[in-house]
C-alpha cells in the first residue's frame, strides 16, 4: 500500500493477494492495472471515483511493470481500466480475471522508483489484518499470505471483507 498525491496504490504479490485486492477490496470506480500479456501483480489505484492526476497513473503503471515478468529496462505495455470492468469467471483460479473497456500505457520499468515507494509501503496482509481488527502477531499473519489463511482470518474475525475500503 503506497500513498501518492491523493490516491493510494495497492499491489498484490501473489494470486491470493491479487484475488482479494481486485475482487474484495477495490471499489468499482477504482482503477486496476496489469502488464499486458505477461504474469504480474494486480495494481489498484484507490481513488474513490475521483480522477487521479497523471503522475498517479504513471506510478501505478510503473509498479505493475516492475513487479511483473516484463524485461527490465524495456518499454512495457500496461493495461488499465475501472474495476467495474473486471470480471472473475466462475470456477477460475485465484487472481484470474477478464476485463473490457481498457486503455494501455507504455512505461519503462523504473526499479529505483518502485524501491523508493516500497520503503514507505504497508503490506497487504498488514492492511487486511488492521481492517479486520486483528494484530500482526496472530497465527494467521504468517507469510505467505494465502487464500486459506485469508479464509481463516475472515472466519476468526467474524467480519466480512467484502466491504473493506478506505480506512
Amino acid at each position: 500500500v503506497i500513498d501518492l498525491g491523493g490516491c493510494r496504490v495497492l499491489c498484490g504479490k501473489n494470486n491470493a493477494q491479487n484475488d482479494w485486492l481486485t475482487n474484495r477490496l477495490a471499489g468499482k470506480n477504482d482503477i486496476w492495472f496489469h502488464v499486458k500479456g505477461l504474469p504480474g501483480p494486480h495494481v489498484v489505484l484507490l481513488c474513490g471515483g475521483e480522477e487521479p492526476p497523471a503522475s498517479d497513473f504513471t506510478e501505478a503503471a510503473n509498479i505493475a511493470a516492475v513487479y511483473s515478468k516484463a524485461p527490465r529496462g524495456q518499454k512495457t505495455e500496461v493495461d488499465y481500466t475501472r474495476v467495474k470492468n473486471i470480471k472473475k469467471p466462475p470456477a477460475s483460479k485465484p487472481g484470474y480475471v477478464t476485463f473490457s473497456s481498457n486503455y494501455s500505457a507504455v512505461v519503462t520499468p523504473d526499479p529505483d522508483a518502485a524501491e523508493r515507494l516500497e520503503r514507505e509501503a504497508e503490506t497487504l496482509p498488514a492492511l487486511f489484518l488492521r481492517r479486520e481488527g486483528l494484530s500482526e502477531t496472530s497465527d494467521a499473519s504468517d507469510s505467505p499470505f494465502s487464500l486459506k489463511k485469508l479464509k481463516k482470518i475472515r472466519k476468526k474475525s467474524g467480519k466480512p471483507i467484502d466491504k473493506c475500503r478506505n480506512g
